[in-house]
């Protein structure tokens, strides 16, 4: 039983963060359980404001004002909770949980994954993801993302001036609307594509890569509080696929989060709160 669930919590972890990092990370986190590194609100409906998402890829900073069109999108502040599981509503691995912050000109996010219950017993993991940046007229420019996993740490820094991202010691051409593993789910919910597919730069703190989004549709997702409609969106790797099932006007994360690996492993993420 230990073996079995030592060899869930790698891909479990994966499963709670986005797919930009997804892809290369089985390795470090496989090589942290190795090694034995570990690491309230009141809940309600975030109802954001009317209007349609601009979904214009312009970088410069919004005056003041105009800066209200993408920050008015956004609830101020909240946090958001996911349980994490292997299967369609299998067992329990662990949570995740994100807070965000909005003050009109600028944004700071943070987001914790750790294992849970049984899992935690065993092995004790938690990774914390941070970033910052700029709100403008193409939704949220990063400045800086960091990423902590036991004693390790990977950043990326953005340098739009001199038209540069730096993930680790790496440094590569900034393509306009670059997002990182952290900022491009909000980048996502402000876009709200209804059809066809939005390809988006993605720095990992490791490399920059250019991630391709398909909307699969409009459906209802169940949740504990009942039936939501929802966008499908689909991201795909070279071995793992991505799913994705956004309601912006209720929270400017995905509701749901599934990662299907090349192995045929399933791993789920559904919301549990959404509070502010």
């Amino acid at each position: 039983m230990v073996r079995y669930v030592f060899r869930l919590l790698p891909m479990a972890i994966i499963s709670a963060l986005p797919l930009a990092y997804a892809a290369d990370s089985v390795s470090t986190l496989a090589a942290t359980l190795n090694s034995g590194e570990s690491g309230s609100s009141q809940s309600t409906a975030l109802r954001l404001s009317s209007g349609s998402a601009v979904q214009s890829r312009d970088s410069t900073p919004l005056p003041t004002g105009e800066a209200n069109k993408v920050a008015n999108f956004f609830p101020r502040e909240g946090s958001l909770e996911y349980t994490v599981m292997r299967g369609d509503g299998g067992f329990v691995l662990g949570k995740a949980r994100h807070e965000w912050h909005f003050d009109g000109k600028s944004y700071s996010l943070k987001s914790s994954v750790e294992t849970t219950g049984l899992a935690a017993l065993l092995k004790s993991i938690k990774a914390v993801q941070q970033s910052r940046g700029e709100l403008t007229a193409g939704g949220l420019k990063p400045q800086e993302f960091t990423q902590e996993r036991g004693k390790g740490l990977e950043q990326a820094r953005f340098d739009w001036v001199r038209g540069t991202v730096k993930n680790g010691e790496v440094e590569d051409a900034l393509i306009a609307g670059t997002q990182d593993v952290l900022s491009v789910y909000y980048q996502l919910a402000w876009l709200s594509p209804i059809r066809g597919a939005v390809e988006i730069p993605i720095a990992t703190g490791r490399k920059l890569d250019r991630y391709r989004f398909e909307v699969i549709g409009e459906e209802t997702l169940s949740l504990e509080d009942g039936p939501q409609q929802v966008t499908h969106l689909r991201g795909k790797t070279t071995n793992d696929t991505m799913d994705l099932w956004f309601a912006p006007r209720l929270s400017p994360l995905p509701l749901r989060i599934t990662l299907l690996n090349s192995k045929g492993e399933l791993y789920d993420q559904r919301v549990k709160r959404i509070a502010r």
